[in-house]
């Protein structure tokens, strides 16, 4: 499909009506625009676990893969959340934001600099979607590229490409984005939750 960008609520609209989404989704990557916590995008720090806790993700995603971008700090929290939902840690795929320059991003943080962002993968039930992990990389390099509305940062083309790789098939008009960058507009497959900013 054309793929499809609303602006909304992401919240409400993942607590709507199972299908007022077209769920179900095989798929579903969760940007960091959750996070209120203080994490530099595009980080999703803890202190907005019970935030993404209110997703209601297995009615959106009843048998699938869940990418979840998340802090080191909220690494533990996000995964006890997935777990509780019932998906099961896979694996992570690691960006490194570079500046303008291709020098390493240093973004603030309570004990060292941070230079990456963790995307966590989980799958969830029986998953009949194609897995295709050896033809995709560990760790991409990419800019960060900022945007007005939470989370402020857009995810890099290559992570959609390596979805879209792992996942052949899921991404054929079942593939869910939270908290989708402004002004990306539609990606074929995709349907793209922008975080409405009000005011």
């Amino acid at each position: 499909g054309a793929g499809l960008a609303i602006a909304c609520d992401v919240v409400a609209a993942c607590r709507a009506r199972k299908g007022a989404l077209g769920a179900p989704f095989q798929c579903v990557l969760i940007n960091a625009g959750w996070d209120a916590g203080g994490a530099p995008p595009p980080h999703a720090g803890p202190a907005s676990l019970p935030t993404l806790a209110r997703l209601n993700l297995p009615a959106l995603v009843p048998s699938g893969y869940a990418f979840a971008w998340a802090a080191k700090e909220a690494l533990a929290g996000v995964t006890a959340q997935m777990d509780a939902w019932g998906f099961s840690y896979v694996e992570n795929l690691t960006w490194v934001v570079l500046a303008p320059s291709h020098g390493l991003v240093a973004a603030p943080s309570a004990l060292v600099a941070r230079s990456h962002a963790t995307l966590m993968i989980y799958r969830r039930g029986g998953a009949d979607v194609e897995l295709r992990h050896q033809r995709s990389p560990d760790v991409v390099f990419d800019c960060a590229r900022r945007c007005a509305a939470p989370p402020g940062v857009l995810t890099p083309p290559v992570v959609y490409d390596t979805i879209e790789t792992m996942l052949p098939g899921a991404t054929a008009g079942r593939a869910l984005e939270l908290w989708a960058g402004e002004g990306q507009g539609a990606r074929p497959g995709w349907t793209r939750l922008v975080q409405r900013v009000e005011g």
